[in-house]
């Protein structure tokens, strides 16, 4: 299923996942379904940009967004993903988009640098650039389609 990819994180799980419990039409859907959760420590409490939350069943949890994705793949559940990370995935068939109007916030992304005045010219020059082209990216939403 092609995707317009204009949205940083999103649902996803493996078709063998979906063929073996179904997929979730709507959040509280979720309650239902085994989760992989991860961070440091894995968060289990999912928080929506229209401002609902839920706490979800999770028999997964690592520190590990790697092992999380793996995880998706071998059929273990559904995970919040970068979709970034999980492009490639989605692509070849090996994950799926699932609750693709759920409203997730954007995930930030951060450029680290010592920041002062002999910061190197082409530094600030390639900070600015990327600063310019996300911007320009739509991260309103995500349809399939």
């Amino acid at each position: 299923m092609p995707v317009s990819w204009h949205r940083t994180s999103g649902f996803c799980a493996a078709p063998s996942y979906l063929a073996r419990r179904g997929r979730p039409q709507r959040l509280e859907d979720l309650l239902v379904h085994d989760c992989i959760t991860f961070g440091d420590p894995p968060n289990s409490h999912w928080t929506f940009s229209d401002n609902r939350s839920i706490n979800v069943k999770h028999p997964l949890s690592t520190n590990n967004g790697e092992l999380a994705r793996r995880w998706a793949i071998d059929g273990a559940g559904l995970v919040q993903k970068s979709l970034w990370d999980v492009r490639d995935d989605i692509d070849a068939g090996h994950l799926e988009i699932v609750l693709p109007g759920i409203p997730l916030p954007a995930a930030p992304i951060h450029a680290v640098f010592p920041h002062n005045r002999l910061t190197a010219a082409k530094v600030r020059l390639c900070v600015d650039f990327l600063a310019v082209r996300l911007k320009a990216i739509n991260v309103a939403g995500i349809r399939a389609g």
